[in-house]
């Protein structure tokens, strides 16, 4: 389990000096995050946090766009407000998103016998499955 928590850690880079706090209602945020330095996602990794951001998509922020390079991602959101009336953080965001992909990556890892460093040079903005009616997702190379 600790070699999993590593290998998690290892995926993406945890910068706290750049870690976002907060949100303010109606704010719409771009947030880019990369992955740790070596560490290149295959097209099977990047759709699944791609798929993870789609997911999310309506229930804690409106995903206006979403871009998944091999080393890092690009997201364009609005956070959505909670029952309590204050809205999702971008922290609260950002560490659903991170740390369940990173551990679904780590557990592909494992029973591949891989690390994640793969080569590939797939852009991923979303597969026509996972479409939704009045968003345009396409997948560029």
């Amino acid at each position: 389990m600790a070699q999993a928590a590593r290998l998690c850690k290892a995926i993406f880079s945890p910068r706290a000096e750049t870690r976002p706090t907060g949100s303010w209602p109606g704010s719409t945020y771009f947030i880019t995050y990369r992955c740790v330095r070596g560490v290149v996602l295959s097209e099977e990794q990047r759709l699944l946090v791609l798929s993870n951001w789609i997911h999310w998509h309506g229930k804690r922020y409106l995903l206006h766009a979403a871009v998944v390079m091999p080393d890092h991602v690009h997201v364009l959101i609005t956070p959505k407000s909670k029952p309590d009336s204050s809205c999702f953080s971008l922290e609260e965001i950002l560490h659903t998103n991170k740390s369940y992909t990173a551990h679904e990556i780590a557990k592909s890892a494992r029973r591949r016998g891989s690390t994640g460093r793969t080569s590939g040079s797939t852009a991923l903005s979303a597969p026509p499955s996972l479409m939704k009616s009045g968003t345009t997702w396409r997948t560029t190379r």
